[in-house]
């Protein structure tokens, strides 16, 4: 069974820009923009084709959000990229190995195997399309040589971030506070169960973890829990040598992928 990404980064920006599309009036702005307001409907002529602004989100002309179509476009360019790539010789850069044809790229501790056939999981199935991004852009990026800067950045220090700083905020740092507050022993279980390793950096915080969800891409979890009138806060943090192996946007879905794992752990 093929999956999609529910919660991918994607489907969150889709919503922020949705929120944000409830507050803005249209009329009055038809000639600028060449829309057509019909009441609280904006309709935009998208390929001579009319897509509808509605209460309910985009929608096409026989009223369905295009919800599948871009992200399977979008994984089918990668892919069509990747088949002219050589990774031989490139195993030590990226930290993966080269079966063949067949390139294995260790994502949260488990195989994904890029097969003419696309991208394939331990049991055969494509991961879910949020995973097969970072997986895609890890390789594709793939630098000549192994950088060297391996001091930890907030997300929003990076070049690019600037954009989805809100996204980082809201779907990967408030979630793991929100959750573990007053639950530090839940939240270390869930690191162990996704393979998390005390840094040894003599961090003041009430926990830490260093993750490797991707060979070269680690992160670094700090916990603090609410104390004295302050609410508990998490912070991930990656290596400044990151925004080589992974661009912006994958750097958000990695971190995502990371604080929704954690939850998930803490719920088993």
């Amino acid at each position: 069974m093929t999956r999609t990404a529910n919660g991918s980064v994607y489907d969150e920006t889709y919503r922020n820009y949705l929120e944000q599309l409830r507050t803005r009036k249209f009329a009055g702005k038809e000639d600028v923009l060449g829309v057509a307001v019909e009441g609280e409907t904006v309709v935009v002529p998208y390929f001579a084709a009319p897509v509808r602004l509605t209460a309910g989100g985009l929608k096409d002309d026989a009223g369905r959000r295009a919800n599948g179509s871009v992200y399977d476009e979008t994984y089918r360019n990668y892919l069509e990229q990747l088949r002219t790539r050589k990774f031989a010789g490139k195993e030590d850069v990226l930290g993966v190995a080269v079966e063949g044809e067949t390139v294995v790229v260790p994502y949260f501790a488990a195989p994904v195997r890029l097969t003419a056939g696309g991208l394939k999981d331990d049991a055969g199935r494509r991961p879910d399309f949020s995973d097969c991004v970072v997986v895609c852009r890890y390789l594709l990026m793939c630098p000549p040589f192994e950088p060297k800067q391996k001091d930890w950045s907030a997300y929003r220090d990076f070049p690019d971030a600037g954009p989805l700083t809100v996204f980082w905020s809201d779907a990967v740092e408030k979630p793991l506070a929100r959750t573990f507050a007053g639950r530090v022993d839940a939240l270390r279980k869930a690191c162990d169960a996704l393979g998390g390793v005390d840094p040894e950096m003599g961090i003041a915080c009430d926990l830490s973890r260093r993750f490797s969800p991707l060979p070269k891409v680690p992160l670094l979890l700090v916990f603090n829990d609410a104390e004295d009138g302050f609410p508990a806060a998490a912070s991930v943090l990656f290596e400044k040598r990151a925004s080589t192996y992974l661009d912006a946007e994958s750097q958000a879905i990695l971190g995502h992928a990371l604080s929704r794992r954690l939850i998930a752990a803490s719920e088993r």
